[in-house]
């Protein structure tokens, strides 16, 4: 039986921290793994770390028949020009196949502008005393530099009971509350990762 597998940038170097996020990224892309189920395909979601550790072991083995859709998810870290693959190539000097464009995708310039997306889940998550309006209200998240989006998210937390947004411990809980269609309407780049993983899994 046919699968497919995303390998996901983050969740540290511990077992815990990749689990968690694992988790709560499962629960984020939740309407692609009933779809690949709908269609009896395998799912399987890694969280591999570092990007380079990412790459690498979506890499590893292109023709492994158990997993023929195989999905690379990282952070774009920089604005993005042209494709994914275009802007990785550039970035980070990796090499992809002319037909794989289809299966590299970005996380926004920083995986918080997915959580930022949906200021209703974070406020849910963090409740009293949380300040929304420390948030972006562009609707294009994606041209708001990653120290910008980081520091907006830190005033917006910092005074709730929970602390200042930490990623490992709140990102993965968070990612099991917001709204992935909440995400795609206001960060293209997701609504592209869900466009076109789709698209795979229907065939």
């Amino acid at each position: 039986m046919a699968g497919i597998a995303i390998y996901l940038e983050g969740g540290g170097d511990g077992a815990r921290t990749k689990r968690s996020l694992r988790r709560g990224m499962d629960r984020f892309l939740s309407p692609l793994k009933e779809a690949a189920r709908t269609r009896r395909m395998h799912w399987r979601l890694g969280a591999c770390g570092s990007r380079e550790n990412a790459f690498s072991r979506w890499s590893q083995d292109p023709e492994d028949t158990r997993y023929p859709v195989r999905i690379l998810l990282v952070d774009a870290e920089d604005p993005v020009q042209g494709s994914a693959a275009d802007h990785l190539r550039r970035r980070e000097g990796w090499k992809f196949g002319v037909h794989q464009d289809h299966k590299v995708h970005l996380m926004a310039q920083t995986m918080e502008t997915w959580l930022v997306a949906d200021p209703a889940g974070l406020e849910a998550y963090y409740g009293a005393r949380f300040h929304r309006a420390a948030l972006p209200v562009t609707p294009d998240l994606e041209s708001v530099p990653r120290k910008q989006m980081e520091d907006a998210l830190e005033r917006a937390t910092a005074r709730t009971q929970k602390g200042g947004y930490h990623k490992t411990r709140h990102a993965p809980h968070l990612l099991e509350r917001i709204a992935s269609e909440r995400v795609r309407h206001r960060c293209g780049m997701c609504d592209r990762l869900f466009a076109e993983v789709g698209k795979l899994i229907r065939g």
